[in-house]
């Protein structure tokens, strides 16, 4: 709905302000919007993890770490917008890839460093 709205004011006032700008524009209000999501469900996330455990948090941050685009999802499926989750849910796989590649490949060089050094 903010979307769309936006979206339309951005049309309305076309004539004062070109088509990059208003796309920079709507990216920065959307990201602005997510934040204080992203935020919230952080917090929700540690607070049901100090009192369950390191266990159970970790398993609820891992399942609802991806929350916040799938709400966006959701929203982009409303507006018709399925080209933008196909392309949401791909950027998500490879970040989420090449992020536990490269925690794997900085854990390895780690242990190896530290096994040297106690020899």
């Amino acid at each position: 709905m903010l979307l769309k709205s936006i979206r339309k004011k951005l049309r309305d006032d076309g004539a004062s302000m070109t088509w990059p700008k208003a796309h920079t524009l709507l990216f920065v209000l959307s990201v602005l919007a997510i934040v204080p999501l992203a935020t919230l469900l952080s917090h929700a996330t540690e607070s049901v993890a100090a009192k369950t455990g390191d266990a159970v948090g970790g398993l609820l941050n891992a399942t609802l770490g991806n929350l916040t685009e799938l709400v966006i999802a959701l929203a982009a499926l409303r507006a018709g917008e399925t080209m933008l989750v196909k392309a949401s849910i791909a950027g998500a796989i490879v970040t989420n890839t090449l992020f536990m590649l490269g925690m794997s490949f900085s854990s390895a060089v780690s242990n190896t460093t530290r096994r040297n050094t106690t020899e």
